[in-house]
């Protein structure tokens, strides 16, 4: 598996937008926080999903498929030649 973090803890986050109930705070009744922000280890995803192991296959099957790319590249932009008498 390739689920892996080099810490467990996580800030307890301040709106419900990133505990996925748009527009409604922490506070609410209706948000339900599970207080697990973070992301889990290997050992700690293999135990979670003893039960359904095919979930984690699955998933490992997505993953492997996903292209990685850097972001950390100057902009790629055609040339487009201006027309003369364009400004």
């Amino acid at each position: 598996m390739t689920y892996t973090s080099s810490t467990k803890k996580m800030p307890k986050p301040t709106t419900a937008s990133s505990v996925s109930a748009p527009g409604k705070d922490l506070n609410d009744p209706d948000v339900r926080y599970s207080k697990q922000g973070w992301m889990k280890t290997t050992a700690e995803m293999n135990e979670l999903f003893a039960d359904l192991p095919e979930v984690l296959a699955t998933t490992q099957e997505i993953c492997d498929k996903i292209e990685l790319y850097s972001i950390e590249n100057d902009p790629l932009m055609p040339d487009f030649p201006i027309p003369s008498g364009v400004r």
